[in-house]
């Protein structure tokens, strides 16, 4: 089975979608301007075209409450001036629209017979949100070195530094950190295009991200991967969220590039890199809402979508090298920095208007290869939780609430309720049980080691590297400790945090 992805912007005319040879059905993701709303899937399309009457009837039943809050919120935002211009009409308009938000059973069809229109949002909309979104742009932009790790994937990389060389941002760096076995690919595709390259020989996504973070030479890094395509408003994005002083990490959406086979698909009902189309914004308080249940900052984002404080990274130890890709435990490795960072005292927001789209897994083997190792991640990051920081919700996580889960999940797929694959279910539970003893393993080996070989110690922070530009960027030191301390904002921490609410 194929899905074909699609999307429509509400501002501008729809076109009738045609359906094309080899797909089974449609996904279409839904925005007003540059701010995503929602998705909508339509299956069994019988005469091969998705004419804008019968999408406006699916988008009005799921997204119909969204778009009216999208539509209310940017009406206040465009200011009581832009408001005042508008004929006693539109007034109207945009007072039905705020009551309707208010209310959405009784105002229901509202959206579907005035606003879903097949040439687009009716007047006055489409200028009030232009009004509105000018008046929200105007936001600090510090500069900010995207970093992409890569290995042995000159091709694909190749592709998402030309997405990222069209970023409509002010001033950015772009840094590969080449962990590949044989360097000489990437480090061609770095100098054809120009940027900046730095060598990190030894195997493991962490090691690469620690060099990266003690390579760049911006305080802001935003971290995305080599099987990427950021949208080119990204950057900006991420960066928006920022004017909460007290975040240092923002997170953005990860769609899918292409659901054109099983593999795709299976992991996007596994649960995919997306985290939904609403802002979320976490507080320290996040990993105290629970008393018997660990705080699920897996939920919070990707690190494929990832805006980070690199000066708090570092003193925070950067990521871990026994957990992510290349590693023993090999994920988790950013759900374990979110959670130290708000153990900080620090929040963390996550922004569905910073789009990346993923290549996922292309073939049942690798599929499988990567849900496994996500189990053996997940399991090890509440090993540390448990043993680290004494959280006990960890521990009862997985003596508890995990196999709970597994065998729920796995009695929903032998009665057919559910679409995700009977075989990944026992992969999983392997995976996890994996995970917990190779984490705590590793972990004591090195601790025995230090204490029984002299000399020999052990930090999750790579060396630095002194990063080779084949860009126009001048050549600047790498930041380390000692120019970190003196870029840190003073802050209060229980200063106007914003509320918190569950991904």
């Amino acid at each position: 089975m194929k899905i074909q992805l699609e999307q429509i912007n509400l501002l501008r005319a729809w076109p009738t979608i045609a359906l094309r040879d080899g797909y089974h059905a449609i996904r279409v993701l839904v925005r007003i301007g540059d701010v995503p709303i929602g998705e909508v899937m339509t299956r069994s399309v019988r005469t091969g075209q998705l004419t804008p009457r019968r999408l406006a009837r699916r988008i009005s039943r799921k997204l119909g409450y969204a778009i009216l809050n999208v539509l209310a919120r940017d009406s206040i935002a465009a200011g009581p001036d832009a408001l005042a211009q508008l004929s006693a009409e539109a007034r109207e308009s945009v007072r039905n629209v705020n009551l309707s938000a208010a209310s959405w059973r009784v105002f229901g069809r509202l959206v579907e017979k005035h606003l879903l229109l097949a040439t687009g949002l009716p007047a006055p909309w489409p200028e009030l949100i232009h009004r509105a979104r000018l008046r929200g742009d105007a936001y600090p932009t510090p500069p900010v070195t995207i970093i992409v790790c890569t290995r042995d994937r000159a091709g694909q990389l190749e592709g998402c530094i030309r997405h990222l060389l069209e970023i409509d941002y002010p001033e950015f760096e772009i840094l590969i950190v080449d962990n590949s076995a044989d360097p000489t690919a990437t480090r061609e595709v770095c100098q054809r295009i120009g940027v900046t390259y730095v060598r990190e020989p030894r195997a493991g996504l962490s090691l690469a991200r620690n060099t990266a973070l003690a390579a760049a030479r911006n305080r802001w890094v935003a971290f995305t991967d080599d099987d990427c395509r950021p949208e080119a408003n990204w950057l900006r994005e991420l960066v928006r969220k920022l004017q909460d002083t007290n975040c240092r990490c923002v997170c953005g959406l990860v769609l899918p590039a292409t659901l054109d086979n099983s593999a795709e698909i299976a992991f996007e009902i596994y649960g995919g890199l997306g985290r939904g189309f609403t802002d979320v914004a976490y507080a320290p308080m996040f990993l105290r809402k629970k008393p018997f249940n660990p705080a699920e900052t897996w939920q919070i984002g990707a690190g494929a979508s990832m805006l980070l404080d690199a000066h708090l990274a570092l003193d925070l130890g950067g990521f871990d090298t026994d957990l992510g890709a290349g590693s023993a435990c090999p994920c988790s490795e950013d759900t374990l920095l979110w959670y130290q960072i708000l153990r900080k005292g620090h929040s963390i927001h996550y922004t569905p208007r910073a789009i990346v789209h993923h290549h996922h897994r292309s073939t049942p083997d690798a599929l499988r290869k990567q849900i496994h190792a996500y189990a053996i991640g997940h399991a090890a990051y509440h090993v540390r939780c448990f043993f680290n920081y004494g959280d006990h919700r960890s521990l009862l996580h997985l003596v508890y609430h995990l196999p709970k889960w597994f065998w729920r999940n796995y009695r929903r797929a032998a009665r057919g309720n559910t679409k995700y694959p009977r075989s990944l279910i026992p992969l999983e539970a392997r995976g996890t049980v994996r995970g917990a003893f190779t984490y705590a393993w590793v972990k004591a080996r090195r601790f025995i080691r230090g204490v029984f070989v002299p000399g020999e110690k052990h930090s999750n922070a790579s060396e630095t590297i002194e990063p080779i530009r084949f860009s126009a960027f001048p050549a600047q030191p790498p930041m380390n400790q000692e120019t970190a301390a003196d870029d840190v904002i003073e802050y209060e921490p229980d200063a106007e945090q914003k509320p918190v609410r569950a991904a």
